[in-house]
């Protein structure tokens, strides 16, 4: 009897010690296995059983590492993690002016990013209207303004990487008016008028000077006309300011101004008339 009541003792203090430690984990560590585990440990009869082991007295939970509510067994595993791809990245762009027909260039390469590709594997692509963008390839962007049109275009910049994902900002380009301001008309000055009564008979005159290299025909000189036939010859021509000398040519014969009393030496022994030519008033 004694016996009993120490085997039966020693059966209690056993299924105490599981409870303590193992029962605390949950439902599934706790008192729904060892309860199991305490009828295991009495006999047909109701009665302690004869020899209790470790492992019969306090079984083990189905996992002793699993957390609370964790039902897998003791060989699972969870799968490993796989590498998820991300999209690139492109920071946001400042506003670029430019003049009519004025070009610039844009760096994109402090600007993208990608945890996956080399920038240099990115493709960059845009769709713009008015003004023109080029990429030689190495994500340098040369803009050039229109000539024509001016004001602000918002330009989607685009950049994919090698899965096919996209990342977009917009680069806006402000285009301003260039006023073109025409140069003034030249100022003509008057033509210089010159004028001889050679008298009706006279059938040809012709004016020759230092102008015109002191030509002595119709082709070289110029040619003096009498449109009315009053015999008063005349002709006007374009001369720069400054000084000039010159005589009239009647029939073949030379002679002076008689109507300019200024007049030089000709260095023949004889006399050639002057004109001067004033500055064009602005």
């Amino acid at each position: 009897m004694v016996r009993k009541l120490l085997r039966a003792s020693l059966v209690m203090l056993l299924l105490s010690a599981c409870s303590g430690t193992e029962g605390q984990s949950g439902d599934v560590h706790g008192d729904s296995w060892w309860t199991g585990g305490q009828h295991d440990l009495l006999d047909d009869a109701g009665g302690p059983a004869d020899s209790v082991t470790g492992d019969a007295a306090c079984p083990q939970p189905p996992c002793a590492d699993a957390a609370p509510g964790d039902a897998r067994g003791p060989d699972s595993a969870y799968p490993h993690d796989t590498a998820v791809n991300t999209p690139p990245e492109i920071a946001k762009l400042s506003p670029i002016s430019l003049d009519q027909g004025k070009s610039t260039t844009l760096d994109l390469n402090p600007f993208l990013s990608d945890g996956q590709d080399p920038d240099e594997a990115l493709l960059v692509s845009w769709s713009a209207k008015e003004v023109a963008l080029q990429d030689p390839g190495d994500h340098v962007l040369y803009i050039v303004a229109p000539t024509t049109w001016f004001g602000a275009e918002m330009i989607p910049i685009t950049v994919t990487d090698t899965a096919g994902l996209q990342a977009t900002t917009d680069l806006k380009v402000i285009v301003q008016e260039v006023t073109v301001i025409a140069p003034p008309p030249p100022v003509e000055c008057p033509k210089t008028p010159f004028s001889l009564d050679a008298g009706k008979s006279a059938k040809q005159v012709l004016l020759s000077g230092n102008f015109n290299n002191w030509g002595a025909d119709d082709k070289s000189a110029e040619v003096m006309g009498d449109p009315d036939g009053d015999g008063v010859f005349e002709v006007e021509i374009e001369l720069a300011p400054g000084t000039y000398q010159y005589k009239f040519i009647v029939d073949g014969n030379w002679m002076t101004d008689p109507k300019n009393p200024k007049q030089v030496d000709d260095g023949y022994g004889g006399q050639n008339s002057v004109v001067t030519v004033p500055e064009c008033e602005k």
